[in-house]
């Protein structure tokens, strides 16, 4: 899948992978800011997913990515936030989880067999429902 870079399709030290039912392999573009898309088929590029809220306020350095069994992508940056888009990269919200404003740490992101979203970062592991 892709090669390095910085353009649609291309990847900068991507920390990040996840795969939906669907075959859309999702990839944390760590070092580009970005999620990108792809076939897991054939690899061709699908979409790209470059900011959240508003143009001042950008994910950063996007790392761990999930996806659950409703194709919802979820994904954390650096600074302790989690995004939540749908598949055809609708974005939909984010929130920053308890005690970690403006902190410039990493986390991982996962999905229980439930539906839970559960989130771990340094000593504590969240759940949300």
């Amino acid at each position: 899948l892709g090669s390095a870079g910085d353009l649609e399709g291309q990847l900068s030290n991507p920390r990040g992978v996840c795969v939906s039912r669907s075959g859309l392999v999702s990839v944390a573009d760590t070092n580009n800011h970005r999620i990108q898309q792809f076939r897991a088929d054939d690899g061709t590029f699908v979409r790209v997913f470059t900011t959240s809220i508003s143009s001042d306020q950008p994910f950063r350095f996007p790392n761990s990515i999930c996806v659950d069994n409703a194709e919802n992508i979820f994904f954390t940056d650096c600074r302790y936030r989690v995004f939540h888009y749908r598949s055809d990269g609708t974005f939909v919200r984010w929130f920053w989880f308890t005690g970690a404003r403006n902190q410039m740490m990493s986390a991982t992101v996962s999905v229980s067999a439930d539906g839970a979203l559960l989130i771990a970062a340094s000593s504590f592991l969240h759940e949300f429902r």
